[in-house]
């Protein structure tokens, strides 16, 4: 019986205790904590194969960062496409990206983060034919449920996106 009522009493404790004991954003992230919660996805009509788009944000368990995972989903499964982070730099005051794809490449660069658009500068591989180039990703922000993500490709033709995807978020 003395054992029950520590058992209760402990739980009690933790139930109490462990919401105090949430990470939070910390306040440098907060143009961009919006993201955070719920798998985002996009439909696909110009890839061939890929039904949808995928990706999670995620706040990392310190709370400095977010972490985001994206998968390329098929008819038969999901693939892990990119895992990365979008961080804040308190010292140099600027957002910057830094991912990895399922091959091994790495992707890294400044991120401006300007009322509901952001953008990011990288340089990495033109999908279409492997080409290297300067990139940039613009995400504006519709709603709270709601992005459109374009790519660039500056080196060839800083106008038009090679890709636009409307992302909705799924909770």
């Amino acid at each position: 019986m003395v054992f029950m009522k520590r058992a209760v009493r402990t739980l009690a404790l933790a139930a109490f205790v462990l919401p105090l004991l949430a990470v939070t954003p910390g306040a440098h992230l907060a143009p961009i904590a919006w993201l955070i919660g719920g798998t985002w996805s996009a439909t696909t009509s110009n890839l061939p194969g890929t039904l949808r788009i995928d990706t999670v944000y995620s706040l990392a368990s310190n709370g400095a960062f977010l972490r985001f995972s994206t998968a390329f989903v098929d008819k038969h499964d999901a693939v892990p496409t990119y895992d990365g982070n979008l961080s804040y730099d308190p010292a140099t005051k600027i957002f910057a990206i830094w991912y990895i794809d399922r091959r091994g490449g790495i992707v890294q660069g400044p991120v401006d983060v300007d009322g509901n658009i952001t953008s990011m500068l990288f340089e990495a591989n033109d999908p279409r034919d492997g080409r290297p180039g300067q990139m940039r990703v613009v995400m504006t922000r519709r709603t709270n449920n709601f992005y459109t993500w374009a790519l660039y490709n500056l080196t060839r033709d800083p106008v038009k996106p090679i890709y636009s995807l409307d992302y909705h978020r799924k909770r």
